[in-house]
């Protein structure tokens, strides 16, 4: 995977070496729910630009990305800052 920029974009399932630097980081598993506290999908992975070493999006269950910067972790919880019929699409290049 890889984004415009070539930056190379990874699921950090794929990464062996990849480490987030708090447990409480990793959203795997986790419910991410919209502002108002509905269901939105399950996290069943997170993408890293490796390059930048960060996390830039998380893929959800059903395939659906969300960019990171859509999101704000509340006590543990990954919450939708954003509604999602204005939530732009992930770029192509990240999809897998």
């Amino acid at each position: 995977m890889a984004t415009a920029d070539d930056h190379e974009i990874r699921p950090i399932a794929d990464l062996d070496h990849w480490q987030l630097s708090h447990a409480d980081q990793d959203l795997r598993g986790k419910l991410l729910i919209d502002r108002h506290g509905a269901r939105v999908g399950v996290v069943s992975d997170m993408l890293a630009d490796v390059q930048q070493e960060r996390i830039v999006a998380l893929q959800l269950e059903d395939a659906r990305i969300i960019n990171v910067d859509a999101v704000a972790v509340r006590d543990g919880v990954p919450v939708l800052t954003t509604d999602l019929d204005t939530l732009p699409p992930a770029p192509s290049e990240w999809v897998s």
